[in-house]
């Protein structure tokens, strides 16, 4: 078990819910926080009579949802100005193929970032700056967070006693995930221009 996750684990332990509405706002919005390990644990802890399972799948679904849309809007509303303090061209070509990208595949890489997270905050400050529609964030947001929170509150939820020894699985498995969906993306990529070739 990592440092960090012991650190937020024994603060869940003594402040409960404010410590899990805290560490999921700020692991959705600027830190990348082992959230899904923490959600894990949380469920195993719910299991064992610390936690509400319902309340904390509530919870950490509502706000996971919240921190991913106050970021969208932040850029949304000033990401042009935020990119030109930090002296940034938007109008670079990297910066328009970024943009072009995120446009055509919205919703599946909206989608697919809220179960892998490592670029969850990225995609969240790309999206409001691409200008991707609002619905289309939003819907693939819940759907995405949805199914990551269902998956690993509950999980430890029934494994109970025994999470920690299924904690190295759960974080192999976070990676198999993450490790497929980048061969998935680079996969689309070049499917792509083998096919504008002929």
């Amino acid at each position: 078990m990592s440092s960090v996750l012991t650190i937020i684990l024994s603060y869940i332990l003594l402040y409960r819910y404010t410590t899990l509405i805290f560490c999921v706002f700020i692991g959705n919005f600027l830190i990348p926080l082992p959230l899904n390990l923490m959600l894990f644990a949380v469920g195993a802890f719910a299991s064992q009579g610390y936690f509400n399972i319902f309340i904390v799948f509530t919870t950490a679904l509502l706000v996971n949802v919240f921190a991913d849309v106050f970021g969208y809007f932040i850029t949304y509303k000033y990401g042009n100005k935020i990119m030109t303090f930090f002296k940034i061209n938007i109008e670079n070509d990297k910066f328009l193929k970024v943009k072009r990208w995120l446009r055509k595949y919205a919703g599946e890489t909206i989608f697919i970032t809220r179960i892998t997270g490592p670029f969850t905050q990225v995609v969240n400050f790309l999206s409001g700056l691409t200008g991707v529609p609002f619905k289309k964030f939003l819907l693939m947001d819940v759907l995405g967070n949805f199914i990551d929170i269902l998956f690993f509150t509950f999980a430890g939820y029934f494994l109970g006693n025994y999470w920690q020894v299924f904690l190295n699985n759960i974080q192999n498995i976070i990676t198999l995930i993450f490790v497929v969906v980048i061969l998935y993306i680079l996969f689309r990529i070049c499917f792509k221009k083998f096919f504008k070739k002929f």
